[in-house]
């Protein structure tokens, strides 16, 4: 690995002597020494992108097993746990990153992130530039997230009840739920353990608080946080 002082000494080439032709632009230098500047800076993700693109055949392999649905290959960052139903579709956009080993995220990664469908005709939708950490994704119907999404370490979204709020309904039927499309729209920020419900949709570049239970809707541009989540602002 080299140091802050091999980095400094790659950013500074090519020397010439005047009249002579550089050898290596130092436009195609640039992205080198971004590079090595946060190898420096933060070794351990050294690590983390080795380990990434050593396992990337093999997980963008297992997504296309399951059936996910994607223009670009998506940045893996440990293998997503996918239950895609029959007949159902799970859409993933461009420049996608799921983060679902322990350590890829500072926070902490408790589970793997997890992309779910429970009924035939349920959709998964994910924009573009969306970024995830340990996220849990569950369709019935449609659960879809923007585009420039940001969801936090071990946010759950969903779509359904699940079961029966009824005891007597549960017992006889308790696969029988309540659901409603999940929207995430543009530019939010869904925090750090926050979660979901369904039928909620949450406005374009909206915040949510950690650790939050969203159960209604969220304006464009509003900071929400508790449970039941609360706006505590709006931009």
């Amino acid at each position: 690995m080299l140091s802050s002082c091999g980095a400094m000494a790659i950013s500074s080439w090519p020397m010439t002597t005047e009249g002579s032709r550089s050898l290596v632009s130092n436009s195609s230098l640039q992205p080198l020494d971004f590079a090595l500047r946060r190898a420096a800076a933060a070794p351990w993700k050294v690590g983390l992108e080795a380990r990434r693109l050593l396992m990337a055949p093999a997980y963008i392999s297992y997504l296309k097993i399951t059936g996910v649905e994607f223009p670009t290959s998506p940045k893996l960052y440990g293998r997503p746990l996918v239950r895609r139903q029959r007949g159902s579709r799970i859409f993933i956009g461009n420049d996608v990153t799921m983060r679902s080993w322990f350590a890829s995220n500072p926070l902490g990664v408790r589970n793997r992130c997890i992309l779910a469908t429970w009924s035939e005709d349920a959709v998964i939708e994910v924009g573009n530039n969306v970024k995830m950490s340990g996220t849990t994704l569950v369709a019935w119907t449609h659960v879809k997230i923007g585009d420039n999404v940001r969801l936090g370490a071990n946010t759950m979204i969903v779509d359904a009840d699940f079961h029966p709020l009824d005891p007597v309904a549960r017992r006889s039927d308790p696969r029988r739920s309540t659901t409603r499309p999940t929207i995430i729209e543009n530019d939010a920020f869904i925090g750090t353990g926050a979660m979901v419900l369904k039928g909620v949709t949450i406005g374009s570049g909206a915040v949510i608080g950690a650790g939050s239970v969203v159960a209604q809707d969220v304006a464009p541009g509003s900071v929400v946080a508790g449970n039941p989540a609360m706006e505590l602002s709006r931009r």
